[in-house]
């Protein structure tokens, strides 16, 4: 029961903030990752997304990161728990491993911290396929993420992206 709700879980947060004119497709998964392919049905445009969730007893408070490229935009997503914070950035402090941690203003919306550098995203990218564990702060909610295993899912968002002509260095 507990895989099924999980697997409902990464489906909804994959296909995240998406419009009711789009759907998810070719969900794949990786260990604690998995990539899918948000297709618009008006457009067809399509936008992969790689997530890796963190382990909790309660779904709404599962720690996720979210990488996802379009033609025009890298966006690297982070949530950590429900917050009650109702401006428009939040402080996001974060650290692969036991590098040094990086606090940086991001984006807030819909629970959600979001950065839409390019070269944040790449560096996410990376950093996911070399560490074990991601430990980030998303205002005052903490998060972790277990990494082992996922390369194979860096590959497969890479492999997506670069579909889309989108090169992820």
């Amino acid at each position: 029961m507990r895989k099924i709700l999980t697997g409902l879980y990464i489906i909804f947060v994959l296909s995240g903030a998406t419009l009711a004119h789009s759907k998810l497709v070719d969900i794949k998964r990786f260990v604690n990752c998995a990539v899918g392919t948000e297709v618009d049905d008006a457009t067809k445009v399509k936008s992969p997304r790689l997530i890796c969730l963190g382990k909790s007893d309660n779904l709404r408070n599962r720690a996720v990161v979210i990488l996802a490229c379009t033609r025009e935009v890298f966006a690297t997503i982070l949530q950590a728990g429900i917050q009650s914070h109702t401006a428009e950035t939040i402080d996001v402090t974060y650290r692969f491993d036991k590098e040094k941690p990086s606090t940086e203003l991001w984006s807030y919306t819909n629970n959600r911290a979001v950065n839409l550098i390019e070269g944040v995203h790449h560096r996410f990218a990376e950093s996911i396929v070399k560490a074990k564990k991601l430990v980030f702060e998303v205002g005052k909610e903490a998060g972790s993420v277990n990494l082992t295993g996922s390369a194979d899912a860096v590959t497969e968002y890479k492999k997506r992206c670069s579909a889309l002509e989108r090169s992820i260095k």
